[in-house]
């Protein structure tokens, strides 16, 4: 018997994406999403299930939905989030983060078996804590139970700093652990392309424009240090950037040939998120030599050659507040392929999206909006394949 799903807030859902790659037998009964771009994404790589969309959240009517076993949402997370207004979530506030509130409407109607909740960390904040706490006291009210917990991808093994809170929710007391972090043995060097087109190099003074802005928002966009800054919403005008550049080997004993890689082998992303805007697609430094890292504080350090052009390597007292400096080298955009690939998605599925003819800047807001594939691999494979405890874990609240 078929595992019956039903996602939403669906994007190119990154959840069927996960079960495939477990190899569970499942069927998506149905999935709930607005955005063209999305729509598009997902015909794209599940074109099966095209009329299975229910459209607008707010206007479906549940008794019509085939029954399913697992529900997940992801609703928005843009007033919930640090890089936004904090506006909130509030039951009938009418913010997009107020929609989680109408995922009720089908746990009270459908009580499927198990529930899946993602969003940004600030869920768990002082300020929006309290209002984490009533959703799940909500949920509680038909028979659930809750775990919760902060996962970041990088504990994955996916070189990206994103951390993300899980709600686990299951009826009747099912058992669930959630998984074990495991090495990370990847870096950004593995996810990127070997040529990259002209378009995606910055110019010498759009790079100026960040050094020289009075805005701190705009002096945080360029950082070279091994533990990247989290993206922003509006990372995709004024991106954040890595530190790429000539390695002969990395600590796997790895031996790279291209001049555009990651100078650390420890580098990983900020996280990603929608890029909306103009030009607000993560960067890297290209073509990048004269450098070497200082192994006690992990920072750049420049060689005698670059001492002259007083351009120290950035130095961050917080991983959430760098500095930034110019290094002297091309700065460029990280390609929508390789921000895919920091969410995981493997490059045949990555191939079915962009043949389906979707703008560079609307897979920038694909990618930066899903979810990492490994991270529900992992949750997935302890829901349906291994229950067992791997370690005895404690509540988040």
């Amino acid at each position: 018997m078929p595992l019956k799903v039903f996602t939403t807030f669906s994007g190119y859902d990154s959840q069927c994406l996960a079960l495939d790659r477990l190899g569970i037998e499942y069927d998506l009964v149905g999935w709930s999403e607005i955005d063209k771009y999305a729509i598009k994404a997902h015909d794209a790589l599940y074109p099966q299930y095209a009329n299975r969309n229910f459209g607008d959240i707010t206007k479906i009517d549940w008794n019509a939905v085939p029954d399913f076993d697992l529900l997940t949402y992801s609703s928005p997370c843009q007033d919930f989030s640090i890089a936004g207004l904090q506006q909130g979530g509030e039951k009938g506030s009418g913010t997009r983060s107020s929609l989680l509130w109408e995922v009720e409407k089908a746990i009270a109607t459908k009580r499927p078996k198990w529930l899946l909740m993602e969003n940004v960390a600030a869920l768990v904040s002082h300020k929006f804590k309290p209002l984490l706490l009533r959703w799940m006291h909500t949920i509680e009210k038909y028979g659930y139970k809750n775990l919760t917990k902060v996962l970041n991808a990088k504990n994955y093994n996916i070189p990206q700093n994103r951390e993300r809170v899980f709600v686990v929710s299951t009826l009747n007391k099912e058992p669930f652990f959630f998984p074990r972090p495991k090495p990370l043995k990847r870096s950004i060097i593995n996810v990127l392309e070997k040529t990259v087109d002209e378009r995606y190099f910055l110019t010498d003074a759009q790079i100026e424009s960040y050094q020289s802005s009075s805005y701190i928002q705009n002096k945080r966009r360029l950082q070279e240090k091994q533990w990247c800054d989290t993206l922003t919403a509006r990372d995709w005008k004024d991106p954040k950037c890595v530190c790429v550049g000539r390695l002969t080997s990395d600590k796997w004993g790895k031996t790279h040939e291209s001049t555009r890689r990651v100078y650390s082998p420890d580098g990983i992303s900020p996280t990603l998120n929608c890029c909306e805007g103009g030009n607000l697609q993560p960067k890297i430094l290209a073509d990048f030599g004269g450098v070497s890292v200082n192994p006690i504080s992990h920072a750049l350090e420049f060689k005698d050659k670059w001492d002259t052009e007083k351009s120290p390597a950035l130095r961050a007292s917080d991983y959430k507040a760098p500095h930034c400096a110019k290094l002297g080298d091309r700065i460029r955009k990280l390609t929508p392929r390789e921000c895919f690939r920091l969410m995981d998605v493997s490059d045949s599925d990555i191939d079915k999206i962009q043949a389906a003819g979707i703008s560079n800047s609307q897979q920038y807001k694909l990618a930066g909006n899903s979810i990492c594939v490994g991270v529900l691999v992992d949750i997935f494979r302890k829901m349906f394949i291994n229950r067992e405890s791997e370690t005895q874990q404690r509540e988040l609240f």
